[in-house]
């Protein structure tokens, strides 16, 4: 059901999104992060057809996390902070 509702999510995301880059890449995120949650919690014949879904579902969440950051990074860049000194 977690995995159902973050797809949603993403999809009110892009309905309504503002043609802002930080916002694509935090849905693109977002989108990414359930497909993890699907691997790890061996959704349908996914270990059948996926013997190493733990890497998989692993590695999802690792490139969503990249994209987060990503995310807000060009979301803080955009408001003027920074982040670095």
């Amino acid at each position: 059901m977690k995995t159902l509702g973050i797809i949603l999510l993403t999809a009110i995301i892009f309905a309504v999104i503002r043609r802002k880059q930080y916002a694509y890449f935090c849905a693109a995120a977002m989108f990414v992060s359930s497909c993890g949650d699907m691997f790890m919690t061996r959704f349908g014949r996914i270990p059948e057809i996926f013997p190493n879904y733990f890497i998989i579902g692993a590695s999802l969440f690792m490139a969503a996390h990249v994209l987060y950051i990503i995310s807000y990074r060009l979301l803080a860049k955009s408001k003027g902070y920074r982040l670095f000194n």
